[in-house]
């Protein structure tokens, strides 16, 4: 005997099917939405946009520990931020100098990498791209140079990670691979959620 059983039906296709109605169209629209309230969500942009700060200032100390041969563990220091002040006013030794661009410029290729750059190159070539530059020979040129990039800054982005491994070294392997994935995940995520956040809560505030 065959039987026959009811479904209820998903979150998804309950959007789906709603915001196929309220647009008159045959092809159902899958829509997001916000399953706290607004101010919930900027609260915790806020706080992943703090944790973000926290992870990159982090990296820093420890890319400038590998480059200075500083032995020791995890240590937050504010007093990083002093060094840009001091690296425009030339106090900063040439050793420093070094270490200063390399801690900080790893993190914000990691943050152009986290980004994309050929989205944005793509989209200005769509939009401003005469017939000159679409060419194969330029397209071919800009995807090397893209390519390029790509294979560079993700080199960058592990060894920056592994000084993180360096950073934690002697509190055991769990606890580097553990530390090293928490920071990864802070600086390459933490921000750009955090700013989603913080835009779709005030977004919501003023429906």
């Amino acid at each position: 005997m065959a039987t026959s059983a009811r479904r209820a039906p998903s979150v998804g296709a309950t959007q789906q099917a709603a915001s196929g109605r309220s647009s008159g169209s045959s092809a159902p629209i899958e829509t997001g939405i916000m399953t706290f309230p607004p101010i919930v969500h900027i609260a915790v942009g806020g706080v992943l946009l703090a944790a973000n700060i926290v992870g990159n200032m982090l990296q820093v100390q420890s890319t400038q520990s590998w480059f200075l041969h500083i032995a020791g563990g995890p240590k937050f220091d504010a007093t990083i931020w002093q060094q840009w002040p001091m690296f425009f006013q030339g106090q900063l030794t040439p050793t420093m100098n070094v270490a200063f661009i390399a801690g900080w410029g790893a993190q914000v290729i990691l943050l152009v990498s986290k980004i994309g750059t050929g989205f944005i190159q793509a989209r200005a070539l769509e939009k401003h791209g005469t017939s000159a530059h679409k060419v194969v020979s330029v397209v071919k040129e800009a995807g090397i140079r893209v390519g390029v990039w790509n294979f560079l800054a993700w080199g960058i982005i592990l060894i920056d990670s592994l000084t993180d491994w360096g950073y934690s070294n002697g509190m055991g392997f769990y606890q580097q691979c553990f530390f090293v994935a928490v920071t990864f995940l802070l600086t390459f995520y933490c921000g750009t959620w955090g700013i989603m956040n913080i835009v779709s809560g005030f977004g919501r505030m003023r429906e």
